[in-house]
């Protein structure tokens, strides 16, 4: 991390949650949001086993796994992912679902919302501001420095930046499509928007990342 601080080069991690979990599962299966015997997954995809939101431990397992991992990973940035949340586990289990209507939660995007906001204030703690994939987008606050980045079209953008968040497409840079290198040189993520925003606003959105 140092090596590529000298260099200008930022290193942000990524843990995604609360979804793409099984790997944390496998190894803290009181995590889960179902009592499984979790795998390592050897294909990629989206997957059913997600962290449980309704549970306290859950969040006190985070908040010692950011105070460890910030402190390794000095960018104010931290990428906690937040796309492909399957939420069969939700809707399964009678636990969750007694806790959301505790809670007067109505769906399942209600529950990721409750648990990226709750993500969210963990991380203020150590004064990091969040970066998530575009299924997050309203789930954070207005103008809370936070970051999304959409991969699924760049017409997340739009929102993203009226909401007063930084942008990052990544929506036609996936190198593991083995495209030419010219298709991904071509995208430009202000392309055919730019005249949606002000001064400002443009410079919101950050650029793309592959």
């Amino acid at each position: 991390v140092e090596y590529a601080r000298e260099r200008r080069i930022r290193i942000v991690p990524e843990f995604d949650i609360p979804g793409h979990t099984t790997s944390w599962l496998v190894g803290y299966p009181h995590l889960a949001s179902a009592p499984e015997v979790y795998k390592i997954e050897r294909g990629w995809g989206v997957f059913k086993p997600t962290m449980d939101p309704s549970r306290e431990t859950t969040f006190e397992f985070l908040d010692a796994f950011f105070n460890e991992t910030t402190s390794l990973f000095p960018d104010k940035y931290f990428h906690i992912g937040g796309d492909e949340v399957e939420g069969s586990q939700w809707t399964r289990s009678n636990l969750i679902q007694t806790w959301k209507t505790q809670l007067s939660l109505s769906t399942n995007h209600d529950i990721q919302r409750y648990f990226t906001r709750r993500v969210q204030q963990l991380l203020s703690k150590y004064n990091r501001f969040i970066v998530g994939w575009d299924e997050i987008l309203s789930a954070v606050e207005s103008n809370s420095s936070s970051v999304i980045q959409s991969w699924r079209d760049r017409r997340s953008l739009i929102p993203t930046v009226h909401n007063g968040q930084g942008a990052i497409l990544s929506f036609q840079f996936y190198l593991d499509g083995l495209d030419p290198a010219g298709t991904h040189y071509s995208v430009n993520p202000m392309k055919g928007i730019k005249w949606l925003f002000n001064k400002q606003q443009t410079i919101q959105v950050f650029g793309g990342e592959a």
